[in-house]
């Protein structure tokens, strides 16, 4: 854009700010593996097919209906299990072992 250019008027950008829990996945594997042994071995980049670098939102709802169960079993059982960290957390909540919200692992 040159100098002489008039610049346009933008409107602004609609967003909203919001509270988040932080944590590392270091601390939340071992906050899932000390909640559910001595059977689980959480390993939080593969069960999310993420990198070290990768940032996730979990919005932690404490809802525990029969599928959220049926994927904590089968995690605790030490089943093959995949994309189980989101409902590992949710179990928590139900049971009181953290609240409910919004967390940032990064």
């Amino acid at each position: 854009m040159s100098l002489n250019q008039t610049v346009k008027t933008v409107k602004p950008m609609s967003c909203k700010q919001e509270q988040f829990y932080v944590v590392s996945p270091e601390e939340l594997e071992r906050y899932i593996n000390e909640h559910f042994q001595p059977a689980s071995d959480l390993e939080y980049q593969v069960d999310q097919e993420c990198g070290s670098d990768d940032v996730r939102v979990f919005e932690v709802t404490g809802k525990s209906d029969a599928y959220t169960r049926g994927k904590t079993a089968r995690f605790v059982a030490g089943e093959p299990t995949s994309l189980v960290t989101g409902y590992l957390l949710d179990e928590l909540a139900a049971k009181g072992a953290l609240p409910k919200g919004s967390y940032l692992v990064k």
